[in-house]
């Protein structure tokens, strides 16, 4: 005869151990994945490297075969991270390359 008494408490700590440890790689996964751009992005980001110190954003469309958007858009993207200094009449220079924009004019 079957009484009906039935410890889940070992299964209970199994399911949830499991659930957390799923919940944490997902954390993970998807953190590593909103923190990189795309391939059109980064592919904008090294014509942008490989250009001189100052250029002009028309430079850009015309270095990378990415589309016009991607490119104003990965530039725009550029600036608000600090990376790229675009001041003037579209003049851009990457913050690194430093000061001299000036007489450039």
């Amino acid at each position: 005869m079957h009484e009906g008494r039935h410890d889940l408490s070992p299964w209970l700590d199994y399911f949830l151990g499991v659930m957390v440890a799923t919940y944490k790689e997902l954390e993970f996964r998807v953190g590593a994945l909103s923190t990189t751009r795309g391939a059109k992005g980064q592919l904008v980001v090294d014509c942008v490297r490989r250009l001189p110190d100052t250029f002009k954003v028309a430079d850009v469309v015309d270095a990378c075969p990415a589309s016009r958007a991607d490119d104003q858009q990965s530039v725009a993207d550029l600036q608000r991270e600090g990376e790229l200094d675009c001041s003037g009449e579209q003049s851009c220079g990457l913050e690194e390359g430093g000061d001299g924009d000036d007489e450039h004019r």
